[in-house]
């Protein structure tokens, strides 16, 4: 009957053993993990490895009418290394500051209050029918004790890191927290002995969450960093040399009007700034500032090509943040693409309004217009990057609606309820 129901305890921990080292295989192949953080996870495999052993272990030795020798070990090493684990946890979602190193004395300080349980049973002593006898508070409660002051520590960063990232990959190490204490209160309930206990269980289950939420964070990461290089490429066309010497050959050719002359330096240093202000790495900005740029922009290229087209600015909602030069480069489109290259006179209208819970911008023009199907194509970093962006970093949408020899009408759609996980650089939602 014992080894049936050893047979049993050992399939419930084979399925542990699996995620486990599964978890190790993705590990060391994962390209998106750093080199501290890929040591750190496999520390914590090596740790959860040895506790799942430890219970088995220790499950089996219990099972006998007589103490074995070797039990006490055995509980010693379960109850020093939890709280070693929960300090792994630790380093991953915070800092090697003053209060780690603290948290990881206190880890220190368990285990050698466990050690005494050799030669006193102030923490602890098998008695000689084999039954697990518990010192008394606080010493036989010593692990429990560290634990749940390294938790509140562990459930204080996580909380800290959600409200620095605002991402949604940030509530997992919340999770976790949920998920210890979760098994520690099924223990505690549970009057069933098993060679895994629940905290074992969520441990293992954290191991995961924590990987998942390491993976995500650096493919975020990564993420940026294409979105930036992409927007790097699409302000440095804005900024083309050529742009900047057609621009400043048609202020030099401004004759007699002083006035004149002052307003196109000042439309030049308007459009400059906004596209330095993009350089600066800020997020969001708000409309206002948009339209403004927008408009320095447009009176640059008028003066460049007279009598070409009109822009016409229809803004009844402005109370809102987007990312820099988002409507500048479907102006910068509409003009280039859809006005310039035809002989008649061609009209852009820019709008905005309210929609129930969005913000709704919309630039049309009655250009020449286009065949949907070359937005695939990927030279087209500039429309690509403005939505990438718009549904990124606001969860917004970007539509497009053209034909051939119709014109061609972009619509953005930004919620108007702010995101719980966004960020704004350079202003409030």
């Amino acid at each position: 009957m014992i080894d049936v129901e050893l047979n049993k305890e050992l399939l419930m921990i084979v399925p542990l053993f699996v995620a486990l080292l599964g978890l190790t295989a993705v590990v060391l192949v994962d390209r998106f993990i750093g080199k501290k953080e890929r040591r750190l996870v496999l520390v914590i495999i090596v740790l959860l490895l040895s506790n799942v052993v430890q219970n088995y272990i220790e499950y089996r030795l219990q099972l006998p009418a007589t103490a074995s020798p070797w039990r006490t070990g055995v509980v010693i090493y379960g109850y020093a290394v939890r709280p070693f684990i929960l300090v792994t946890f630790l380093l991953l979602v915070g800092k090697k500051d003053k209060l780690f190193y603290v948290a990881a004395a206190l880890a220190g300080v368990n285990a050698l209050i466990y050690l005494t349980a050799f030669f006193s049973p102030v923490v602890f002593y098998i008695a000689p029918d084999n039954h697990f006898m518990r010192g008394s508070f606080p010493w036989g409660y010593a692990c429990q004790i560290v634990s749940g002051i390294l938790l509140a520590y562990l459930l204080f960063l996580s909380v800290k890191e959600c409200y620095r990232v605002r991402k949604v990959e940030s509530v997992l190490p919340i999770l976790n927290d949920a998920i210890i204490v979760a098994a520690i209160v099924a223990d505690m309930l549970s009057k069933d002995n098993f060679a895994s206990s629940f905290l074992m269980i969520g441990m293992v289950l954290c191991s995961l969450f924590y990987y998942l939420w390491l993976h995500l964070c650096f493919v975020r990461k990564h993420e940026l960093a294409l979105m930036e290089e992409h927007r790097n490429r699409v302000i440095l066309s804005q900024i083309q040399p050529h742009f900047i010497y057609n621009t400043l050959f048609s202020i030099q050719a401004i004759e007699g009007n002083p006035e004149e002359t002052k307003q196109a330096i000042n439309e030049f240093a308007g459009f400059i700034r906004g596209n330095l202000a993009a350089l600066d790495g800020k997020d969001l900005i708000p409309f206002t500032e948009e339209i403004a740029y927008v408009k320095d922009y447009v009176s640059l290229q008028k003066r460049r090509f007279t009598d070409k087209f009109d822009v016409t600015y229809e803004i009844k909602d402005e109370n809102f943040f987007l990312p820099p030069l988002t409507v500048q480069i479907l102006v910068e489109n509409s003009i280039k693409h859809g006005i310039l290259v035809r002989k008649q006179f061609g009209s852009i209208v820019v709008r905005s309004y309210r929609n129930g819970n969005n913000h709704v911008i919309v630039v049309e023009d009655d250009g020449v217009g286009f065949d949907t199907e070359i937005l695939k194509d990927s030279k087209r970093v500039g429309l690509k990057a403005v939505k990438n962006r718009l549904e990124y970093q606001l969860g917004a949408t970007l539509d497009v609606e053209s034909e051939p020899g119709k014109g061609t009408k972009v619509t953005i759609s930004i919620p108007t309820l702010p995101r719980v996980f966004g960020k704004v650089k350079g202003g409030k939602r």
